[in-house]
């Protein structure tokens, strides 16, 4: 009798512990909401005010404006592009690989990889690039999901393509899978068992 009352106890504590488990989940979900809903509001507000503006202009006054913007965001958006790309050339990629087979490709990988191995003068470098979450619109190549990684072990190099549907994922939990991902291909080429 007492046993069956301590495995009711027992199950009773562990809903009450997945009934507490959901309700901080909620609570999470619940902040994200408010978060979301926040910078919806901000949005709103802006857009709402732009409009304003924008009804007291006369037609072409509101075409040069948009213009104007438009030409102001693509000059930001090269920018943007140049600074990435002179990055990963400041870092040893050389600016012809990234002519050649684009930021996001397994050759960019590997010359970041060795560029690291070089610099740190150590006998193992990992190199990766890709599109971990959001497009991007200044470098062709390359897909959402998308992650190229390069492992050198002394003078062993190992090569890494990764395809992943995170549509649904937020970008620090891409992250973390794809650096678990690193780690795990690199445990494997350093002879490394996951079954002990």
């Amino acid at each position: 009798m007492e046993s069956k009352l301590s495995k009711r106890e027992d199950m009773l504590e562990n809903k009450i512990q997945e009934i507490t488990d959901k309700e901080v989940e909620l609570d999470k979900m619940k902040d994200k909401l408010i978060e979301k809903e926040d910078l919806l509001d901000e949005i709103t507000q802006k857009r709402t005010t732009e409009l304003e503006r924008i009804a007291g202009m006369s037609t072409d006054e509101a075409k040069n404006m948009l213009l104007e913007q438009i030409k102001t965001e693509l000059a930001q958006e090269q920018m943007q592009l140049i600074r990435e790309n002179e990055a990963k050339i400041k870092e040893g990629v050389p600016s012809g690989v990234i002519k050649e087979h684009g930021v996001y490709s397994g050759e960019c990988a590997r010359h970041m990889a060795m560029a690291v191995k070089q610099k740190m003068e150590t006998s193992i470098a990992i190199g990766i690039t890709g599109i971990a979450g959001n497009v991007d619109p200044n470098n062709e190549g390359g897909s959402i999901g998308e992650v190229y990684f390069c492992v050198i072990i002394n003078e062993k190099k190992y090569d890494f393509h990764i395809k992943e549907d995170v549509s649904k994922m937020e970008r620090h939990d891409i992250k973390l899978m794809y650096a678990g991902a690193v780690f795990e291909r690199l445990w494997e080429a350093l002879g490394g068992d996951f079954d002990r």
